[in-house]
């Protein structure tokens, strides 16, 4: 008897045991300083990360969106962090997992000591929008 399989979730389902935190890959606004950086309040600053360059960044409002570019992606440079999964859980919610808007997948980083690291994907179109280069937010040009 063959199964169903239901849609595929726009998170990935953690392999680890219930309980154990997730390292997670910020690239803009959740990062220090920034305006969505209170939502990892409590959580673990394991360091500066550059990701392997296979993703591009783009300006999608006030935010950025990360998408994977395989061909012609830059390195893009974040922080990771290591997250409780109640911590998690209100990070999908504030990034509009439900909605469609990103999804939760692993990022591959350039070689560290941070083991398997996941980042969220935007999921709409970029067209039209300003790509951020390496790091948020975009530094203005010297003159």
């Amino acid at each position: 008897m063959a199964s169903e399989q239901s849609p595929e979730p726009h998170h990935r389902e953690d392999a680890e045991a219930p309980g154990t935190p997730i390292r997670v890959f910020v690239y803009g606004t959740l990062k220090r300083g920034d305006s969505r950086h209170h939502w990892l309040d409590g959580q673990r600053f394991l360091g500066l990360a550059t990701t392997l360059p296979r993703y591009r960044m783009y300006n999608v409002g006030t935010y950025p969106g990360l998408i994977e570019s395989p061909n012609d992606g830059l390195a893009i440079r974040g922080e990771v962090w290591e997250v409780t999964p109640e911590c998690l859980t209100t990070l999908d919610d504030v990034e509009g997992i439900d909605e469609g808007l990103y999804r939760r997948d692993v990022i591959q980083l350039e070689a560290g000591s941070f083991g398997t690291v996941q980042a969220y994907f935007y999921l709409q179109s970029v067209t039209g929008c300003p790509d951020c280069g390496e790091e948020w937010p975009v530094k203005p040009a010297e003159s």
